[in-house]
């Protein structure tokens, strides 16, 4: 399964990762806590989608990022499905063309790890798929050129188990965290605690993380969801114990928050079961 790569003593490896850094999200920390794990043993190229505040194409610290396919995922399904098939199609050619032969590592979840499954097939190309919760449907979970899968969990292992997947073509490891956290963590002290009860929801602000869930336990609401809508209601139902922090670019941040959460929220609406509890 081992491709050549510009040293041939590394494999070449291509990550599908629908994000990357700068841009914040839970695939960015798991791709890029990869990628500096693994520097120096494998040639890896980064493809992701684009981001304004960054090139669409560079190299750095000797890993190829590919900036380049469309971020849609604020976007109508239609729209969605309209563009990201033959959009990822022909930049995973092209990407063939100029890097081939190589390895495909990728996410299984989203119409994007589905169109990346398709492409190993039709190309022959061995994939290692990753598998981080259970939102996958078994079509997709299947699909492609797999060679491994790497799962996050128990929960996921049985959910491959039940698909009829052999337990030799599995890697299975509790959640990667970045190297910089556990150092952080240690400096964080948590306040004194108080006569009121701290609940922290950490994610985006998107319909599938669900904060229109959260917001529902302090008062009933339509099922809107986007950052402008989230302030207004809070502003109209005079919501005073709900403070919107916005989005942290520092871990210590977020870990200081974490630390002194009494509660931690977490629903998703892809998720069967929030990774964050399978993921330990």
């Amino acid at each position: 399964m081992v491709m050549p790569a510009e040293d041939e003593d590394r494999p070449r490896v291509l990550l599908g990762a629908p994000t990357y850094k700068p841009r914040a999200g839970g695939s960015t920390t798991y791709f890029s806590t990869l990628v500096d794990k693994l520097k120096g043993k494998v040639e890896f190229l980064v493809y992701s989608t684009v981001h304004p505040e960054a090139p669409r194409e560079e190299e750095k610290d000797g890993v190829k990022i590919y900036r380049i396919q469309p971020f849609l995922i604020d976007s109508p399904k239609l729209i969605r499905y309209l563009i990201l098939p033959p959009v990822t199609w022909i930049q995973l050619k092209r990407l063939w063309k100029k890097h081939g032969p190589f390895i495909i590592h990728a996410h299984s979840a989203g119409l994007y790890g589905y169109i990346i499954s398709l492409f190993t097939s039709a190309y022959k190309i061995p994939m290692v798929k990753d598998i981080q919760d259970l939102s996958d449907p078994p079509w997709s979970a299947k699909a492609g050129n797999v060679r491994m899968y790497i799962g996050t969990g128990n929960a996921v292992e049985q959910k491959l188990l039940e698909l009829g997947i052999e337990r030799e073509r599995m890697i299975i490891h509790p959640a990667l965290n970045p190297p910089q956290l556990e150092d952080i963590a240690k400096t964080i002290k948590q306040k004194v605690i108080s006569d009121h009860i701290r609940v922290l929801f950490v994610a985006a602000l998107r319909p599938y993380k669900a904060p229109d869930v959260v917001l529902k336990a302090f008062k009933i609401i339509e099922e809107h969801s986007e950052e402008k809508w989230c302030k207004r209601f809070i502003k109209k139902n005079g919501l005073k114990n709900v403070k919107m922090h916005g989005t942290f670019k520092e871990y210590r941040k977020v870990l200081e928050y974490i630390a002194n959460a009494d509660i931690i929220i977490l629903p998703s609406r892809l998720m069967q079961i929030s990774s964050f509890f399978h993921r330990g």
